[in-house]
């Protein structure tokens, strides 16, 4: 099996979800909420605080505890980001859900916590497999892997990345890897439906 086959088979969506992915799953899923609705701002900012800790200590730095203030400013900034690229919106707006009970809530933010974490941890993991197949200082070996990627993937590639050249992606192939695991994860909602 040859270097190309052995990392796309690490990268398997099952192997993706045994490895890394159920255990972010189990995690939120065992975090208890009282409701889907917060008074405030700051009952917001504890609560969405307060998951991140218990999620980052159980999945991501096993029984590491975040200090109160880092853990609210992770999540805010992961809910932050995800509701301006999802609906051009900001926080302000994901604490305004929070509190009207606004499609699912206080739920639907500690899910959006999860999945950012677990998209991380995915991400990490998919860069260790590159780093154990592909040596990081060796720039022609990475361009060949990035062409044999995109030669592999291209059906499920931005057209940018499929018509750009492989030594563009060669530096930074960890974003690379990110890209090709968020198309696979689309491509595969969309055949489950």
């Amino acid at each position: 099996m040859n270097e190309l086959e052995q990392i796309l088979r690490a990268l398997d969506e099952r192997e993706l979800n045994l490895a890394v992915g159920r255990k972010h799953d189990e995690v939120r899923m065992r975090y208890p909420l009282q409701r889907v609705t917060v008074e405030d701002f700051r009952e917001f900012e504890q609560i969405i605080g307060d998951y991140y800790a218990h999620h980052f200590g159980a999945c991501v730095a096993p029984g590491a505890r975040l200090p109160p203030h880092e853990a609210q400013a992770r999540a805010k900034q992961l809910i932050e980001d995800e509701y301006r690229r999802t609906r051009g919106q900001t926080l302000n707006n994901a604490c305004d859900d929070a509190m009207e009970g606004r499609e699912g809530g206080m739920r639907k933010l500690l899910d959006i916590l999860c999945d950012g974490l677990k998209r991380e941890s995915e991400a990490n993991y998919a860069a260790g497999v590159f780093d154990r197949f592909v040596v990081p200082n060796r720039f022609a070996d990475k361009v060949e892997l990035i062409r044999q990627l995109i030669g592999r993937f291209s059906g499920i590639l931005p057209a940018s990345v499929v018509h750009g050249q492989p030594e563009e992606f060669a530096h930074d192939y960890k974003d690379f890897v990110r890209v090709i695991l968020d198309s696979m994860r689309s491509t595969a909602r969309v055949a489950r439906r």
